[in-house]
């Protein structure tokens, strides 16, 4: 059977119910596994670093990350009519200019980057001696670790 041999039934796919047809699922997973494995090879596994070897995943990734570090960045406080844009805030402008070292694009770039590569993206919170926010970096994906505290059932995270 070709790869493409389950999509040339008389039928339309829109006229029959496919998810309850096991021999059409087995034909999926069989093309499938087909167009992933050539006959005669063991399928690898694939990691973040192989992938990232494959032009076309690093595009897209870098297409996205570019895509996201160029939209506007919009703040909302919650109101009993729904919500308002804020003008002014301490957030804005933490966000417009992240650090010395970092431009908003590339920190949301590589929050994209961290978050399709890793599952997410992080950011360190640099703080004044009163607690305010005044910077912004960007920490990898692999070096931070989410936990949940059991005595509290909050969720923190190590770096």
């Amino acid at each position: 059977m070709g790869v493409f041999a389950i999509f040339n039934k008389s039928k339309r796919a829109a006229d029959r119910n496919i998810a309850t047809e096991p021999e059409d699922i087995e034909n999926i997973d069989r093309a499938v596994s087909e167009l992933l494995v050539a006959p005669g090879n063991v399928p690898r596994a694939v990691s973040v670093d192989s992938a990232m070897g494959i032009a076309t995943v690093w595009a897209c990734i870098q297409l996205i990350g570019n895509s996201v570090g160029i939209l506007p960045l919009h703040l909302y406080r919650r109101t009993d009519s729904g919500r308002e844009k804020l003008k002014s805030h301490n957030a804005l402008s933490l966000l417009s200019e992240p650090s010395d070292y970092w431009t908003r694009f590339e920190l949301l770039q590589w929050l994209m980057t961290g978050a399709l590569s890793y599952g997410n993206g992080y950011v360190r919170i640099h703080r004044d001696r009163d607690f305010t926010p005044v910077g912004l970096s960007y920490l990898k994906s692999t070096e931070v670790t989410p936990y949940l505290d059991s005595n509290t059932g909050h969720l923190h995270y190590r770096h």
